[in-house]
C-alpha cells in the first residue's frame, strides 16, 4: 500500500487508531452527521483503497491489489479496522455503513457503563 510518499505494509502506510478502509472513494457519505461525529470521537481516519494514484488525502494506493482480493472474498465494500489491526467489522456496500459504526457506538457504550 503506498500513501503519501511511502509504500509498505498497510499498518506501517495508514498508521494506528482506527481506519474505515473502502474500496469506493466517498463510502463515509452513507453516514449520518451524527454517526460521523460519533467516528470523529475516537478518530477513526477514512480512507479509500485506490487502484491507482489520486490526488486526495483519504486515498491509499493498493499497490498490489491485496486489498482489492480481500474485498473481493469477504464480499465486502468496506471494513472498519481497530487500533491493533484487527477487523471489526465489514460492509457490504456503503448503505450498509450506517449499521456496522451503530454496532461500534453500541460495543463502546456498552463497555463505558
Amino acid at each position: 500500500m503506498a500513501r503519501g510518499g511511502s509504500a509498505g505494509f498497510a499498518d506501517d502506510v495508514l498508521g494506528g487508531g482506527w481506519t474505515l478502509l473502502s474500496r469506493r472513494a466517498g463510502a463515509p457519505a452513507a453516514l449520518d452527521d451524527t454517526r460521523r461525529s460519533f467516528l470523529a470521537g475516537p478518530g477513526v481516519r477514512a480512507v479509500h483503497a485506490s487502484l491507482a494514484p489520486v490526488d486526495s488525502a483519504e486515498a491509499a494506493v493498493d499497490l498490489d491489489l491485496t486489498y482489492r482480493r480481500w474485498f473481493d472474498a469477504v464480499g465486502a465494500d468496506v471494513v472498519l479496522v481497530r487500533p491493533d489491526f484487527y477487523v471489526f467489522g465489514t460492509a457490504a456496500r456503503p448503505e450498509a455503513l450506517p449499521a456496522l459504526v451503530e454496532e461500534l457506538r453500541q460495543r463502546i457504550a456498552g463497555t463505558s457503563r
